[in-house]
């Protein structure tokens, strides 16, 4: 495991930030889709911690930041139309 994350960690220090940008959004929209088209009964909050994670480490607090409003923001949105899709 900590082989992975060794690879994991080098491959991304040397990654273009804007490629880290566009990686950690598109794993936003996937985990928003999954949390969208999953049932209400399953939370997929704590995984909107991980593309936040990977701007904020890779890139800059303040990019995390912005990131992380983003992500509350969706899931707020994917909550409130659950409970009226499904009430």
């Amino acid at each position: 495991m900590r082989k992975l994350i060794n690879i994991i960690y080098k491959r991304l220090s040397n990654t273009p930030k804007i490629i880290i940008e566009i990686l950690s959004l598109f794993l936003l929209l996937l985990i928003a889709s999954l949390d969208f088209y999953s049932s209400t009964k399953i939370t997929l909050s704590l995984f909107y911690l991980a593309p936040v994670f990977i701007a904020t480490w890779f890139i800059s607090r303040s990019n995390g930041f912005i990131l992380s409003i983003i992500s509350a923001l969706i899931w707020i949105f994917i909550d409130l139309n659950a409970k009226q899709n499904f009430v």
